[in-house]
Formats: C-alpha cells, sequence, structure tokens
C-alpha cells in the first residue's frame, strides 16, 4: 500500500463495511497508483486518490470521477493508464473476496 496517503486515508476512513484497496499500473512514460475506498456491501466507490506521473513531486488528488460502481469504475478514468490501475485494485478485491490470496507483486 502507498505509504503516507494510505495511511492517512485509512485513518480518516477507519469504521465497518468498507475495504481500502490500492492498484497499480507501470507504463513507459508514466504511471498510475490509485487508493480506493469500497463499501463492502454493494462494491460502490466511496472515495478515490489517484497518483500519476513519473515525478518526484507527484501527489495523490481526489478522484471523485471514479466513485460509484466498482465495475464500471475503469470507463470512468481519465487516462490509460489510470484504468490499468482501477483494473488492478478491483482485481485484487475479486480475489480478496473469493478467499484467494493477494499477490504482492516484485
Amino acid at each position: 500500500m502507498p505509504g503516507n496517503a494510505g495511511n492517512r486515508l485509512a485513518g480518516q476512513e477507519h469504521r465497518a463495511g468498507v475495504t481500502l484497496l490500492s492498484g497499480r499500473a507501470t507504463g513507459r512514460l508514466r504511471g498510475a497508483v490509485v487508493l480506493l475506498l469500497v463499501r463492502r456491501s454493494d462494491s460502490v466507490v466511496e472515495r478515490a486518490l489517484v497518483m500519476q506521473g513519473a515525478s518526484v513531486l507527484a501527489r495523490f488528488r481526489e478522484r471523485p470521477q471514479l466513485t460509484g460502481e466498482l465495475s464500471t469504475a475503469p470507463s470512468r478514468a481519465g487516462s490509460t493508464a489510470m484504468a490499468h490501475a482501477v483494473e488492478d485494485a478491483r482485481d485484487r478485491y475479486r480475489r480478496m473476496q473469493s478467499g484467494a490470496t493477494v499477490d504482492r507483486g516484485s
């Protein structure tokens, strides 16, 4: 999970019934990391933060367009990298729900 932003979001939104997900995508020039707060009862994204770019100045920013149904969130992403990161988070959520282990990557 991405450092300070993930910890801050977890602290702000610590309550029963929600899951904090992260997803990432890499690209030749720029990648993306997403933090999604998902309501478990109906798989709805309540809050979304995204960090895009390769700069050390990149910061997490709120992305309200990603809120809503988790299943359709990639179609609301503003870039290919963001869509891939949301798909990664969605896949992790599905694995968590099915009881499978989550691949931490390398």
